[in-house]
């Protein structure tokens, strides 16, 4: 009987203490699921920060630095010790070093053909230099890429947020920006990848956002230059300067009904050139008091009546762009018309009509860069032919083309070395 008893309650403490151990045996496992959700969202966070703040692409300076140079020598040099002698890391370097040794930047663009679709091809000129760029849009935020792409890093800084709100873009997203201010970006990639994870949707909202990080990159590394162009919309973006022969068109195109119109159309343009023959002579002897003439000959010009509706419409629109167009009485380098980028386009133009277009991508570039590398000889003298015969044998006697831009910056208006 005694026996018995002692059976059941060795039996009962056992039951006992196995259901104790599987009760630690789930809290155990519930503690090992609560470990690893934790893991996952620390591997989600380090994800999401390293698209925010991506490791810098940043190669050693081993370049010694040259303390007795000035600042404009420096300004103009050229960042890499030695470039690539392939027509595409030449023609990269051709703009880099355009834009780092210019002071103004004449653009145009005009239509092509690529793979049977329209798009666009973008000249960006000066004395200096030319580059072409075919895409598929003429926007402003296709322009901003075109002028960074000498560039690999992008940045959210001051000036994109500055840039954001003068565009009336939505308090909100500025907000939500300022919280990222001084960010930077390995890629565009990247950048795109961060408008999703901060939930930034709508097509037009991310090109707005798009153009102000490209336009606080560029300013960000040193882009302060002022642009000229026709007066199209999509390169009204930094300080920017018009073309005197465009703005006169509307005067031109006015269709007068009587002899008084005609008198009062033959007459504004008669103003509009004289006081375009005065910039031409400031120009050439500039001063204080020449200027003042000209700024009050130009606002009497614009304040005329004619009693011509389309004559009154362009002497409304040359009150718009009266800052752009006398831009040159505070910048002499300014040109006052943008012939140089329309006839160094033209060719383009004609290769257009000829061939219809290009069929692959790599077609495109070639004809890009090999029209840009065309041109710039052109520009200095230099033969395209005896370019490319050196580039092919490796001969190595034919200068780089972004040495001849460093030389001609020394002396050309638009260079920044005029002077020295």
């Amino acid at each position: 009987m005694n026996i018995s008893l002692t059976n059941n309650f060795s039996a009962e403490k056992l039951l006992a203490f196995i259901a104790q151990q599987q009760e630690e045996i789930i809290q155990q496992q519930e503690q090992i699921a609560q470990q690893r959700e934790r893991i996952t969202i620390l591997e989600n966070e380090i994800t999401r920060l390293k698209k925010l703040n991506p490791k810098p692409d940043i190669k050693p300076n081993t370049k010694p630095t040259d303390t007795n140079g000035d600042d404009n020598e420096n300004e103009c040099q050229s960042d890499d010790n030695e470039s690539d002698d392939d027509p595409e890391s030449s023609c990269s370097e051709l703009l880099a070093t355009g834009i780092r040794c210019s002071r103004y930047l004449q653009t145009d663009d005009t239509g092509s053909r690529h793979q049977g679709q329209n798009g666009y091809c973008t000249v960006i000129t000066n004395e200096l230099f030319t580059w072409f760029g075919t895409t598929g849009s003429k926007s402003r935020e296709n322009f901003l890429t075109l002028l960074h792409r000498p560039y690999r890093t992008y940045v959210l800084n001051a000036d994109a947020i500055h840039y954001l709100s003068e565009h009336k873009f939505a308090r909100k997203w500025v907000n939500i920006l300022k919280q990222y201010q001084d960010v930077h970006f390995l890629s565009e990639k990247a950048w795109r990848a961060f408008m999703d994870d901060i939930g930034l949707t709508g097509s037009r909202n991310r090109q707005r956002a798009t153009e102000a990080m490209l336009y606080g990159s560029l300013m960000n590394h040193g882009f302060n230059l002022v642009t000229f162009s026709d007066g199209a919309g999509q390169f009204n973006v930094f300080a920017h300067a018009q073309c005197w022969v465009h703005a006169a068109r509307p005067l031109e195109k006015a269709i007068p009904v009587n002899d008084h119109q005609v008198s009062a159309q033959y007459w504004c343009l008669t103003w509009f050139w004289d006081i375009y023959r005065h910039l031409k002579a400031f120009k050439a002897s500039p001063s204080d008091e020449k200027a003042a003439r000209i700024r009050l000959a130009f606002k009497s010009l614009i304040q005329t009546q004619t009693g011509c509706s389309a004559l009154q419409e362009g002497l409304s629109g040359l009150a718009v762009i009266e800052e752009e167009l006398l831009m040159v009485l505070d910048h002499l380098e300014l040109p006052l018309h943008n012939n140089l980028s329309e006839s160094q386009i033209r060719e383009h133009v004609k290769r257009r009509k000829i061939s219809g277009g290009t069929k692959s991508e790599s077609g495109r570039q070639s004809l890009d860069t090999f029209a840009s590398l065309k041109k710039t000889c052109r520009q200095y003298g230099l033969s395209f032919w005896h370019y490319l015969t050196d580039r092919l044998t490796g001969s190595g006697t034919f200068p780089r083309l972004a040495d001849e831009i460093e030389r001609a910056a020394r002396w050309v208006s638009c260079g920044l070395k005029t002077g020295f």
